[in-house]
């Protein structure tokens, strides 16, 4: 090379001195320009071919090295490269011992690189993901987006599935305008693929830079203890397509402890939209207390997924929905146990044996809705409900239960008027007949957040006589004796959950009490009875006939059959009252042999059969006394017709 540069020195000086510049120039130029290849006998030599300047330039190196080692280096790129990965990995080994961890963590991304042009993928995985794990914690999403492609497809090749699934979502979480779309939705392909087809195992994976989720603004949904629900949750997606999920699990968590609360399912494949989502989850019973969003799982084929990433819950068309702070504001809130409903008798005393008569049962609604209830009557011995017979429903309101105002002295009469009112349907009530089906009623739209009452047809049943006594005052007959139950349990709540269950005690009773006395015993076997009638009902009573039914041993006196004066009748009792009726009768002559039996008075009402008494047991036979009457009452205090 030297040779040739030389001899142009020489064609130079061989010019003469006096010849101008510009002479000189234009000579030169000429020479080089028409100069050719194929011209030997041009006095510039032609230009070296590139492997002739890759000897040449060898040659010249070996000669420049004295270092045999150094030599041995550069003589093959294989040598060149171990030398290479020596040098860095010390370096960067050094950098790692010291404050300089960056630098070496870029010298480690020097050695992915060759390891990954080698094939050694085991290696360049192990580099990559340190400096993945530093441009991530730095936030160099730019370099995260050069380097992390590298390290997917080491996983891939090693068969990483886990790894390489991670990949896949964290370079669909980077920013989207770091990859074209169709590169983003290849990524997304490639974890459908591999979670559907290819993958011999479940394998987990967190999805909490691509899914987040967050509860609806608002207050929070309030239910009451075993109340069931639907909640309803935002889902954000950073698929660059739709993607099916085979499942999804939410888990609550409770505030006041560290403990998990319900997991809610949606076993449903769920379609999720890039952007905002709205799934809902039904929601079984919670314990009391409050709850916020813990860990939302699913499936996708066989790749089960977990994100705890919470969404800041911006507007529907906000792109930043990334929030990594646990929410504290509750999404759930569960009251503890109380009363939410109450069934009661609006009268439960004093109604009529062996006759049909309506009970009234109050179903009053505690804060709670009672909508689409359904009501089971199971009636005790002794007691039926006429079906023959409608059940009637109608609106209800107790006293005091209008307008609220301050009261003043001169309301006295007014208030206790209203409490003698206090079982009075509403004024502007609503009425609705209702069918008994297989023991139970569904109670009506209207009923829902009112207090109502249902009037059930009933009749208690007792086959005994009544007996009367022979006393002046009435003798007091057990309460338990007359007594009948009926059973009654309120389904409610969105789920027929809810359950109230009650027992009613009813008490019935004859509508009097009969009691007697000889008020006067003449000489001649004539006997004056009294029977004094005592009304046992809050009801006003119409006697309109009574007889006396002897037995052998009396007769009646005179011609008469036994019956008083018509012109007594009818005899009106008022409630808790009383009232008298004289008969005259005499008694028939006995032998010495026979046994003269005292008067009793068993007595029958309403033209009601007469039982028949023997005397195998040496029981006395007994003298009916029959009582036609009427009444009149209301069902809403009492005995009614």
């Amino acid at each position: 090379m030297s040779s040739k540069y030389m001899h142009s020195d020489r064609l130079a000086a061989d010019v003469p001195a006096k010849m101008p510049q510009a002479d000189k120039a234009h000579e030169f130029m000429m020479s080089r320009t028409y100069s050719s290849p194929g011209n030997f006998d041009c006095s510039i030599g032609r230009p070296m071919r590139l492997a002739e300047i890759f000897v040449a330039a060898e040659h010249a190196l070996k000669k420049t090295i004295s270092n045999p080692d150094l030599q041995k280096i550069l003589s093959s790129v294989e040598n060149f490269e171990q030398k290479y990965m020596e040098l860095t990995k010390g370096a960067a080994d050094n950098y790692h011992h010291s404050w300089w961890k960056r630098y070496g963590v870029v010298l480690d991304g020097e050695i992915a690189a060759v390891c990954f042009k080698r094939g050694n993928f085991d290696l360049a995985a192990k580099s990559y993901e340190k400096v993945c794990a530093l441009y991530a914690g730095e936030g160099w999403e730019d370099l995260l987006a050069e380097v992390l492609p590298s390290l997917a497809e080491c996983q891939k090749s090693l068969n990483d599935e886990a790894g390489y699934l991670l990949s896949c979502v964290r370079l669909l979480s980077l920013d989207k305008g770091l990859f074209l779309s169709k590169e983003r939705q290849a990524f997304q392909s490639e974890v459908v693929s591999l979670a559907h087809n290819e993958m011999t195992n479940h394998v987990p994976l967190d999805v909490s830079s691509l899914i987040t989720f967050s509860g609806n603004p608002g207050p929070p949904m309030a239910l009451c203890d075993g109340d069931t629900g639907t909640l309803s949750v935002t889902v954000w997606s950073g698929f660059p397509d739709d993607i099916t999920l085979d499942s999804l699990t939410l888990t609550l968590m409770a505030t006041y402890n560290a403990d998990e609360g319900g997991k809610l399912r949606n076993s449903n494949a769920t379609v999720l939209k890039p952007g905002r989502n709205t799934i809902t989850f039904p929601l079984p019973p919670q314990k009391p207390g409050s709850y916020v969003l813990g860990v939302l799982t699913g499936h996708i084929g066989q790749l089960t997924f977990r994100s705890h990433s919470f969404s800041k819950g911006g507007p529907a068309d906000s792109d930043d929905f990334m929030s990594y702070e646990k929410p504290t504001r509750p999404i759930l809130k569960v009251f503890k146990p109380r009363p939410l409903a109450d069934l009661s008798a609006s009268i439960s005393s004093a109604l009529l044996i062996n006759e049909t008569q309506w009970i009234g049962i109050i179903a009053q609604p505690i804060n709670y809705s009672l909508k689409g209830a359904v009501l089971h009557i199971d009636t005790g011995p002794g007691l039926i409900i006429e079906e023959s017979h409608s059940i009637e429903m109608e609106s209800y309101k107790k006293a005091g239960q209008g307008s609220v105002g301050t009261a003043n002295s001169g309301d006295a009469t007014k208030d206790s008027s209203a409490a003698a009112k206090d079982c009075s349907p509403a004024a502007d009530k609503h009425f609705e007949q209702l069918c008994l089906v297989s023991g139970k009623i569904e109670f009506p739209d209207w009923a829902s957040d009112v207090s109502s009452i249902l009037w059930i047809p009933i009749r208690a049943i007792d086959d005994k006589l009544a007996r009367g006594s022979s006393s002046g005052a009435p003798e007091k007959q057990s309460i338990v004796d007359r007594m009948r139950t009926i059973a009654l349990k309120l389904e409610f709540g969105i789920s027929k959950n809810q359950i109230y269950d009650t027992t009613i005690a009813l008490h019935f009773s004859d509508p009097f009490h009969v009691s007697t006395r000889v008020a006067n015993q003449c000489n001649d076997s004539t006997l004056l009875l009294q029977v004094t009638l005592h009304s046992q009902v809050n009801a006003t009573l119409s006697v309109y006939d009574a007889w006396l039914d002897l037995h052998d041993g009396f007769t009646h006196a005179g011609q008469g059959n036994g019956r008083p004066i018509s012109a007594f009748f009818p005899l009106v009792i008022s409630p808790s009252s009383r009232a008298g009726l004289l008969f005259c009768l005499c008694l028939e002559k006995r032998t010495a042999e026979e046994k003269l039996y005292p008067l009793t008075l068993p007595h029958t009402y309403d033209k009601q059969s007469i039982s028949c008494f023997t005397d195998e047991n040496n029981v006395p036979p007994e003298n009916i006394l029959n009582i036609r009457y009427e009444i009149a009452g209301d069902r809403t205090i009492g005995a009614h017709p």
